[in-house]
């Protein structure tokens, strides 16, 4: 029911797993995009290979707004390149403790907008924390000036910022002019399997749905 009050100008970001596999996508992206909703989509490159005439079609009838596609190997590489370049609000998706110098390189200087993930050590992503996903973070967070320089766009999600340590990396002046708020103060999470909702997708605090997203915004804007 809540869905039902988000109002116009409001931001979804959808994600999976693969949204794309779920059988009322269409209808769900159609019902938001009369309310004013503006969807955005994540996929991971397989995704994307074996759907990119679908994804397309929801792109031109404007049922979703922006693409992130998900990167962890080189796999069709210059397939995600080329489909990035015919629609200028895709998104290429790499999380700080996966991506390798090699992959990045191979992406350099295609005038591709790029977001850095967070590693995120929760659920499964404690299993998967090595030694190896360190060396790749410190990577990255050593040479971002120089990473960033061969992108069009560079963002990070809140967890990269922390873990890139990027606000040493920027003057004060930019650093404020850039940041776009703390979680909690204009975002939050929620998880439509397990029908919860939280400041963050790492949140231990959860709660149960509401049937008014401003009162479950207002609590996580006021969540300690």
């Amino acid at each position: 029911p809540f869905l039902n009050t988000l109002v116009k100008g409001t931001e979804l970001a959808i994600g999976g797993g693969n949204p794309l596999s779920h059988p009322e996508l269409e209808t769900f992206l159609k019902k938001m995009k009369i309310q004013g909703v503006i969807c955005n989509i994540t996929i991971n490159q397989n995704h994307l290979q074996d759907n990119k005439k679908y994804i397309q079609y929801l792109i031109n009838n404007k049922l979703i707004y922006g693409i992130g596609i998900s990167i962890i190997n080189d796999n069709n590489v210059d397939e995600i390149i080329r489909f990035a370049s015919l629609n200028p609000n895709c998104v290429i998706h790499v999380i700080a403790g996966i991506i390798d110098k090699d992959l990045l390189e191979k992406l350099y200087n295609k005038n591709l907008k790029i977001l850095f993930l967070g590693y995120k050590q929760f659920g499964r992503g404690i299993n998967y924390f090595s030694k190896d996903i360190v060396n790749k973070i410190n990577y990255v967070k050593s040479n971002i000036n120089e990473i960033a320089s061969h992108f069009h766009v560079v963002s990070f999600d809140n967890l990269a910022i922390l873990q890139l340590e990027m606000e040493s990396k920027m003057s004060k002046e930019d650093y404020q002019k850039y940041y776009m708020g703390d979680d909690g103060k204009f975002t939050m999470y929620i998880d439509l399997v397990n029908k919860k909702y939280a400041k963050n997708s790492i949140s231990s605090i959860r709660y149960e749905l509401l049937d008014n997203i401003n009162e479950m915004f207002d609590i996580v804007k006021n969540q300690n």
